[in-house]
């Protein structure tokens, strides 16, 4: 897939967007293998009662000789330290465990299945952990910091540790957070380059995270991946004590898009949800690079609906940009296909949320539709578009469907492929119902002429999710010119000439607000271009 977004000429300050790139039954988190040792996912379920196998063994870290590791019910792991003897001198108590496999990017992911709430604690996932040691370990953590235990509170926090002292990092995202006691929560740490993203599951949910915080630096480039507990108390004099299940480390990728090169959809990590209510779907990935969902006709459509399938993709996202390239589909079923946005609830007769959809229509020539639709227990009700809906697919062509949403505003954009500029189709409604959830993708018959009793089959490729359009606004400010971007993990680059272009990242002079990037351009600079990439 082509990652090139967007192009700012200053020779006129103007911008123009080029946007590359574009349902669930079990609950299920997939934790896919990878492939080369390096390169591939590790993950221990606990279930042999040891740490030491499967290979590679942990490696335990226990820095003041207070950590003590065990195995509750023979299938989970528990991090326990005493309390420090000299914390003046030695810190806090502490224990840690490391799977000795280098990541640069990575993708941690544990399960937190029990905690003694009663103290002032921290514990959590690391990544790029190096120089193991008393005084030494440096790296990076997901962590839940109970604070103080007579409270009912706590607080997600990303921290980086330089020789073992943790700093917080500034962090972007609700922060406070309190773990219930004999609840089940999974804890998803992902750096991609100096990217930081912290998510936090209430299980056996793993489509929508309660949590999900951002964070920024580029001290440490590498290391190993693992689980920490220790004291947090003011006066460093207390105990640390967690249990843990289901880890899981890989190598981190860009999971906001997937273009199926890997032909699954189970990676990038985290994995993709498969909805398939009435179990009519099946799913497939034409060439190894496109991501196809077919159902057959539902068996009672009465009773159970159309026949219907898709996927969505773990995330929580109020303000929304997804896109799709509809790369093939039977154009001789009246069936709809299209994009689902702030996903809730999805189930046989629960699912809501929003979907912008493609009708086929009843098979006359060159009819068709789009729709804005809510969903509410999956029934769907076409929201009011000032705008013109017709629109016709060609088979043999490709179309790109846009679907944003902020606050209650909703836009739906249909481009032709190859033009990614002008849309030819494009609607907007409004609806404040659901103010948030999953994003994906979804196909079901609609042949309501004859009572819903004809399957439904679609291709998609190049799905993208972001919680912004990725478009680059520039703006005079005084002698300069302000360049603003949404905070996405796209990088800027910059290029003098596009006749060659000559690309380039923009690493210094980007400043970051709660709203957005910004990069100042002096306009005796010269002319200049600039777009946005990802990843």
């Amino acid at each position: 897939m082509n990652s090139e977004i967007l192009r700012s000429q200053f020779g006129n300050e103007a911008a123009r967007i080029q946007s590359r790139g574009w349902r669930k039954v079990p609950l299920s988190f997939i934790l896919a293998a990878g492939s080369v040792f390096q390169a591939a996912a590790i993950s221990d379920d606990f279930e042999d009662g040891n740490d030491s196998s499967p290979l590679p063994a942990w490696t335990r870290s226990n820095p003041i000789s207070t950590g003590n590791w065990s195995f509750p019910g023979g299938n989970s792991y528990r991090l326990q330290s005493a309390v420090s003897v000299n914390p003046g001198v030695d810190g806090p108590g502490r224990a840690a465990s490391f799977l000795p496999v280098t990541y640069t990017n990575f993708y941690v992911a544990v399960d937190i299945l029990d905690w003694n709430n009663s103290l002032r604690q921290v514990a959590g996932v690391a990544g790029r952990i190096g120089n193991i040691g008393a005084g030494i370990t440096r790296g990076y953590v997901f962590r839940h910091d109970r604070g103080n235990p007579a409270l009912s509170g706590g607080e997600m926090q990303i921290v980086r540790l330089d020789n073992e002292v943790p700093s917080v990092l500034a962090t972007y995202g609700a922060t406070a957070l309190y773990f219930e006691p004999g609840q089940t929560y999974r804890l998803v740490f992902l750096g991609i380059g100096s990217n930081f993203v912290g998510q936090v599951y209430h299980l056996p949910d793993t489509l929508v995270p309660i949590a999900h915080i951002t964070a920024t630096d580029n001290a440490y480039a590498s290391g190993y991946s693992g689980l920490i507990a220790a004291d947090s108390s003011p006066a460093q004099n207390g105990a640390a004590d967690a249990t843990f299940d289901n880890f899981v480390a890989s190598i981190g990728q860009p999971y906001l898009l997937d273009d199926f090169n890997d032909g699954d959809d189970a990676n990038p990590l985290p994995a993709w949800s498969r909805y398939d209510p009435i179990g009519t779907g099946t799913f497939s990935f034409p060439g190894g690079t496109s991501y196809r969902f077919q159902s057959a006709p539902s068996p009672d459509p009465g009773t159970y609906g159309q026949g219907r399938a898709g996927s969505l993709r773990p995330g929580n996202f109020s303000n929304f940009y997804v896109s799709t390239d509809l790369v093939n589909w039977e154009d001789n079923v009246h069936q709809l296909l299209g994009v689902l946005a702030r996903i809730t609830t999805p189930g046989p007769g629960t699912t809501g949320g929003y979907l912008f959809s493609y009708d086929r229509g009843d098979m006359i020539v060159d009819q068709g539709d789009m729709d804005i639709v809510r969903l509410d227990g999956e029934v769907g009700t076409t929201l009011s578009s000032p705008e013109s809906d017709k629109i016709h697919f060609e088979p043999g062509r490709q179309y790109r469907l846009v679907f944003m949403g902020t606050g209650g505003q909703l836009r739906g954009q249909v481009f032709e492929l190859p033009d990614t500029l002008t849309p030819k189709l494009e609607l907007t409604a409004t609806d404040d119902t659901y103010p948030n959830g999953a994003s994906g993708l979804v196909a079901a018959n609609n042949a309501e002429e004859s009572g819903f009793d004809g399957p439904a089959d679609a291709t998609f490729d190049n799905f993208l999710m972001l919680p912004a359009e990725p478009r680059l606004t520039a703006r005079a400010d005084g002698p300069n010119v302000e360049v603003t971007w949404p905070l996405i993990p796209y990088r800027l680059q910059k290029s003098i000439s596009l006749s060659p272009a000559a690309w380039s990242d923009v690493t210094s002079g980007i400043s970051r607000t709660p709203t957005n990037f910004s990069y100042h351009v002096l306009t005796n600079s010269g002319h200049a271009n600039f777009r946005l990439i990802y990843p």
